[in-house]
């Protein structure tokens, strides 16, 4: 045996001679030099992007989103965060946490949970690093431009939410929900209501109308102004209730010879009387198998994607004056990629193009080509086309599609900049610049 594995490698060695041998006369015969070549790939894997960043660095953990705050970008990872100066990307500070998120007006406070045994959060200075206020008892915070809303649950079945203004910590309201709320610890946990198309991160914005907790198979229902919770909703094996700005949605999938029936109803929050019924609408809540829903519909705010008894996708308007109003549809295999409420991307039929509409007028803004594999999203005025295959990461302006910035990278955007994108490849992040102001 010992012998054969010898032969074996000896045969090895001839095969990996002889490849050798075959590219050395290749070589000499077309005089190719493989070297310029390779030592080009070399340099392209190693490149963070081109054109350079404005700035790059090395933080302390592979970060998973990346917000600005004041003059800083915070960089977010699980169970790390640190502020670096946007224009340069100095470290300000940087701290172990249990979790993390950004709140108040342009982003003026940075709620790090306490890394520690005991529960409660810090709102931080992203300029400083220096400690506003805090909230000693909370195990969860969902953070708002407009609202910090805290979860402490002192006992298994009992928890208290409490409200507070970002920059002054000032509590606005208090009230109690019922149930397990544990599993909503940490930051940002998925509160009812209708989730972003694109996966690119989203900056802060303002709490919606209706708040809902789900817990324990049922959504709470707590208005944003007052605090005092209306109603439980609670679902079953053929409707799920999800939130859409200040109506009530009730989608309902029935399975029925061999296929599934869709319907979607709009109620009144505090009532729960049904106030409009639509027929036929596929809001995109189920898995397709056993008709079982799995998921909240995508959209942006009380705008949702849906499929028509038509089988064709529209853009309706869930809230309680929209009563399942069209806002748009596009053209017969055409396909809504992301919206903002204002904006809708379109691929086109053949999957080689997506187009920017707006939707108060249903006009085609500009178009660019975009194969299916290239991920697209809106941002703070912009559209970004990230393409992994061809190493390439494209910005361009929302309203008018001027380019912003056209970069040989295979970064992923972490976050938005007033002027780029903070991105990131591993541990590297960098801020990538707009040439051109965005819309």
């Amino acid at each position: 045996m010992a012998n054969g594995r010898a032969f074996g490698r000896f045969e090895a060695v001839l095969g990996l001679v002889g490849l050798i041998a075959l590219a050395v006369t290749y070589s000499l015969v077309t005089h190719w030099n493989p070297l310029p070549q390779a030592g080009a790939w070399l340099q392209k894997i190693g490149t963070f992007s081109e054109p350079a960043p404005t700035w790059k660095v090395t933080v302390g953990n592979t970060p998973s989103s990346a917000v600005v705050a004041s003059d800083a970008a915070v960089v977010m990872a699980r169970g790390y965060v640190e502020a670096r100066r946007l224009g340069t990307g100095e470290k300000i500070w940087s701290r172990d946490v249990a979790w993390s998120g950004v709140a108040g007006p342009n982003g003026a406070v940075v709620i790090v949970g306490r890394n520690t045994k005991k529960h409660g959060y810090d709102a931080i200075d992203p300029d400083t690093g220096r400690v506003l206020w805090s909230d000693p008892d909370a195990i969860g915070v969902w953070t708002f431009t407009d609202l910090v809303v805290g979860i402490t649950c002192p006992e298994v079945m009992s928890c208290t939410v409490t409200a507070k203004d970002p920059l002054t910590g000032a509590v606005k309201w208090q009230t109690n929900l019922t149930g397990n709320g544990r599993t909503l610890s940490g930051a940002n946990k998925a509160l009812s209501g209708v989730h972003p198309l694109s996966d690119l991160a989203e900056p802060p914005g303002p709490a919606p109308a209706l708040l809902g907790f789900p817990i324990n198979d049922e959504v709470q229902v707590v208005p944003k102004t007052s605090g005092k919770p209306v109603r439980s909703y609670q679902g079953n094996q053929t409707d799920r209730v999800v939130l859409a700005d200040d109506e009530v949605i009730t989608t309902t999938v029935l399975y029925r010879s061999g296929s599934c029936r869709y319907s979607v109803a709009g109620k009144d929050p505090v009532g729960g009387r049904p106030e409009w019924h639509l027929t036929g609408y596929d809001l995109r809540t189920s898995s397709g198998l056993g008709c079982e829903q799995r998921k909240d519909p995508g959209g942006s705010g009380a705008y949702v994607v849906a499929t028509g008894p038509d089988n064709r996708e529209q853009l309706i308007d869930v809230s309680a004056a929209g009563r399942g109003r069209k806002v748009y549809e596009p053209a017969d295999g055409e396909t809504i990629v992301d919206t903002d409420g204002r904006y809708a991307l379109v691929r086109t039929a053949d999957a080689k193009t997506v187009k920017a509409v707006e939707l108060s007028t249903g006009s085609t803004l500009w178009s660019r080509a975009a194969g299916k594999s290239v991920k697209v999203g809106l941002g703070p005025g912009v559209a970004v086309f990230t393409d992994p295959g061809a190493n390439q990461l494209v910005a361009v302006g929302a309203q008018n599609g001027n380019v912003l910035m056209d970069a040989k990278s295979g970064a992923t955007v972490l976050g938005y900049a007033p002027h780029g994108l903070v991105v990131n490849i591993g541990r590297t992040v960098g801020l990538l610049t707009y040439q051109g102001q965005a819309g």
